[in-house]
């Protein structure tokens, strides 16, 4: 028996079928796409990994090249030299030192020694004032019992035989240098700084002074007077003034 339903029933029935149907057409065409869209990707995936594989088969692996050591001092690099400038010209200004003048200083002219205006002996070059001892009075005292004799003023000894005796110095206060004078009037010996002798002095204690050469005279000066006026053996000797 049918069962006979009014058509609101059945068209609720319809109308759920219908939506059921549609959900499941919706549902198949999304896979659909889905799948579509699967398969387009899909050679595009497999060209990419094909190429890849190609590529990677046909590249030559190239050989690894050896690692180069590393220098530990890094080379210096050159410094590249800066344009040379031109130094300005400094002006100097000279400052003017005033040097001081030096002051002259007055040398001290010699004194002039007076011309003897007696009897004299040039002995050199070197002019003496002289006292003559001529007799044996005078002779045997000579220049004793005095203090002092004057610069460049001696006695001169004249023996009657033309032979110089010898010498001491006794009673004599100061020191004397005997010049030797031959008889061709040249020095011929000298005796230089001769002491004098201590005051009462025996005379076997004397020291006695004579000439190693042939002497005619004997001339007596301050002691020093020979080394201060060069006065030498071999020097010509003239005399002024005397008679004897």
């Amino acid at each position: 028996m049918v069962t006979v339903r009014p058509w609101f029933i059945w068209r609720s029935v319809l109308a759920g079928r219908i939506v059921s149907a549609l959900a499941v057409a919706i549902l198949l065409s999304s896979m659909a796409c889905i799948n579509s869209r699967q398969q387009q990707e899909m050679p595009t995936t497999d060209v990419v990994a094909t190429a890849t594989s190609t590529v990677a088969s046909t590249a030559t692996a190239e050989p690894t090249p050896a690692a180069t050591p590393i220098p530990t001092t890094l080379p210096t690099e050159t410094a590249t030299p800066a344009a040379t400038r031109t130094p300005k010209a400094t002006q100097v200004v000279a400052t003017a030192t005033q040097t001081p003048v030096p002051t002259a200083t007055a040398v001290p002219s010699p004194t002039p020694v007076p011309t003897p205006t007696g009897p004299s002996v040039t002995v050199g070059t070197t002019v003496f004032a002289a006292e003559i001892a001529d007799t044996p009075e005078l002779r045997s005292k000579g220049l004793g019992e005095r203090d002092s004799l004057p610069d460049r003023t001696g006695m001169l000894f004249i023996f009657p035989g033309g032979q110089a005796s010898s010498f001491w110095m006794k009673g004599m206060r100061f020191p004397l240098d005997f010049v030797w004078i031959g008889e061709d009037c040249t020095v011929v010996d000298l005796t230089e700084n001769v002491q004098h002798s201590p005051p009462n002095a025996p005379s076997s204690e004397l020291k006695i002074f004579e000439s190693e050469s042939p002497a005619a005279y004997t001339f007596e000066i301050n002691a020093g007077e020979v080394s201060q006026f060069g006065v030498e053996i071999g020097d010509e000797v003239q005399f002024s003034g005397i008679e004897s």
